[in-house]
């Protein structure tokens, strides 16, 4: 396991995924978005487990790095994130398998990035 911070993490299957984060001397990757140490990325990267192995699901509305991510039911919300150097975003994106990804008619109370989200 890696030290980190800045990471993204889901719980789905009571199995909990951590994804990217900083290390204190180079970013880990990322499987939702992320930032490279120049640009944020809208890039979504699914694992299957059953498969072991990777392949690229459809790109988020906005890129965005250090937002937080949780599954409730079928359904992968990613909240904030930053989009930019200076622009912290307060929109929700919804995935579903059935319907891809959507922006619902809400968003976050407030403008947050570094954040982490959970459903118990």
């Amino acid at each position: 396991m890696f030290q980190r911070y800045t990471l993204a993490a889901a719980e789905m299957n009571s199995v909990i995924y951590a994804t990217g984060g900083y290390d204190g001397s180079k970013y880990l990757q990322y499987a939702i978005g992320g930032y490279d140490g120049n640009s944020m990325f809208s890039s979504v990267e699914i694992y299957d487990p059953r498969r072991n192995s990777w392949r690229m699901g459809y790109p988020m509305s906005f890129p965005r790095g250090y937002a937080s991510t949780v599954t409730l039911g079928d359904n992968l919300f990613v909240i904030g994130g930053l989009q930019s150097h200076e622009k912290i975003l307060d929109t929700v994106e919804v995935y579903s398998v059935s319907s891809g990804w959507s922006v619902p008619g809400f968003s976050s109370i407030g403008k947050r990035s570094l954040a982490s989200a959970a459903v118990v």
